[in-house]
């Protein structure tokens, strides 16, 4: 792929137009151009031809991609590359930019339009847009496999990432978790799917799967996964109705009801230690949730977990302390430490999302039915914890909506809007503004298909960074490709 020269270091050329520069060589106004923003490079370039090749130069974009790729005190990383800084050109990190810019400035006018539409063979119990938009991961019922679709080239067919776990005829309930390897140099995903042994055994195995990225380039068409079993462990038999499981690092969690008390318990795993014989294998619980339901949790940094139980308390956990065992969870042992907890008064809630990671803390997103409130833990003090509304939306249960850190979208059938809402501490006002293709974005006869689903009749996810939107009607299988983008 062409690369545009650098300049050359030495004198530009004597232009009129270049006043004070005149005099300078030409590495040393790179230097002093590395302080501006991407919209000072831009508008720079129609000063002079000399300015319009210097504004190119990669060094220049590289460090904006490297400042926009790094998390702030108060924003988690707006860009992700898939592949390793050396394999782009200035062109290709001007284009990842100005992409994500333009893609804000559209949200908030409410452009969005339709790319493609795909139309699924088999509903997907769990779907994932992986940061950066470009790969979407689907999780199927038919027999547990998990598919992987190129968005950004809508004529390849979907390549099967992970195969089947058990034919279709043996096909049992499975479950998906997904990490995606910030600090990675290339594209990694970590996936753990869950699932049972064999048709009518309520015994689960534990599959930990680890795939990155393989190109030749950004725009390579014909990029693939690779993928490596890392771990496969067989659940306790007393760890029935798995239905939560969290990821993170070198732990796995998972919300289970323990067949001999009929109660609700949270249990860490170090996936890492390899493989054991007869389920002997340490693992650590948090039991002081037995008498409430988890409905969402997820595994934070620092040996840390985040619950939101039924009767709408958000309660920070610390397992750190917790001890490790092999015996079955033991309901008069208080294991794990409350580091926070908070009884929310804004009713049931029906989605979390994150968590957000920035440099001094961990952020998530909480959907109340009327609200959604988001939620600060500092890394070194979380018992100051605070959580506050970022804006009033009434929800409904049958709309999945997965917020990313200042997207989301108020729904109906018929109509639709783009919301762009504002951290405490961050600069600028919250938008809401109507998506000019609302009536096709979430269709009319959506009602009728709503009511007759009892969860998740209408499913969406955002990226931010790519400005696109994944919508899914689960009932008519199709799933919808988005971008926000002024034409």
């Amino acid at each position: 792929m062409y690369q545009p020269p650098e300049p050359e270091a030495s004198h530009p050329l004597n232009d009129k137009n270049l006043g004070a520069f005149s005099d300078l060589a030409t590495e040393v106004i790179v230097q002093i151009l590395s302080n501006v923003s991407w919209k000072d490079l831009l508008s720079i370039r129609q000063a002079c031809k000399f300015f319009e090749g210097v504004s190119r130069t990669r060094s220049l974009w590289e460090n904006l991609v490297e400042q926009y790729s790094t998390p702030t005190e108060n924003s988690p990383r707006s860009l992700r590359l898939e592949l390793p800084m050396s394999m782009y050109t200035s062109a290709e990190f001007e284009q990842q930019i100005t992409r994500w810019k333009r893609s804000q400035l559209a949200w908030r006018q409410g452009k969005v339009y339709k790319r493609h539409t795909i139309t699924e063979d088999f509903w997907a119990n769990t779907i994932h847009l992986v940061k950066g938009g470009r790969w979407l991961l689907r999780h199927l019922t038919d027999h547990g496999s998990v598919v992987c679709h190129d968005l950004d080239n809508r004529h390849i067919e979907p390549v099967t990432l992970i195969p089947a776990v058990h034919p279709r005829a043996e096909w049992s309930n499975s479950i998906m978790a997904v990490e995606e390897i910030d600090d990675a140099p290339c594209l990694i995903i970590r996936l753990a799917l869950v699932y049972t042994v064999a048709e009518g055994d309520s015994q689960r195995r534990t599959d930990i799967w680890s795939s990155h990225l393989i190109a030749d380039g950004p725009q390579q068409t014909d990029a693939v996964f690779t993928l490596k079993l890392c771990s496969s462990f067989t659940l306790p038999a007393n760890f029935t109705s798995v239905y939560l499981v969290s990821l993170l690092g070198e732990c796995i969690a998972f919300k289970f009801t323990c067949a001999s008390t009929d109660l609700s318990f949270l249990a860490v795993v170090n996936w890492v230690n390899g493989e054991w014989k007869n389920n002997e294998y340490p693992r650590q619980y948090i039991s002081s949730i037995q008498h409430h339901e988890p409905l969402h949790f997820s595994l934070l940094a620092r040996n840390r977990m985040f619950v939101v139980l039924n009767d709408a308390q958000l309660v920070l956990w610390s397992f750190e302390g917790s001890k490790e065992t092999t015996d079955a969870p033991n309901p008069d042992s208080p294991d794990g430490q409350l580091l926070w907890s908070h009884n929310a008064q804004s009713g049931q809630c029906y989605q979390m999302s994150g968590p957000f990671v920035c440099t001094d803390s961990t952020r998530l997103i909480i959907s109340f039915h009327s609200s959604i409130s988001g939620v600060i833990i500092p890394n070194d003090h979380p018992e100051q914890t605070t959580i506050f509304k970022l804006m009033d939306i009434t929800a409904d249960p049958r709309f999945l909506i997965q917020h990313s850190y200042c997207w989301t979208a108020r729904v109906g059938p018929g109509l639709a809007s783009a919301i762009t809402f504002r951290w405490p501490d961050e600069h600028g006002d919250a938008l809401v503004t109507p998506i000019s293709a609302g009536h096709e974005f979430c269709p009319a006869d959506l009602s009728d298909q709503v009511y007759l689903s009892s969860w998740e009749a209408f499913r969406m996810l955002f990226d931010e960074s790519s400005g696109r939107i994944v919508t899914e009607l689960t009932l008519t299988r199709t799933i919808d490709i988005w971008e926000a983008h002024t034409t």
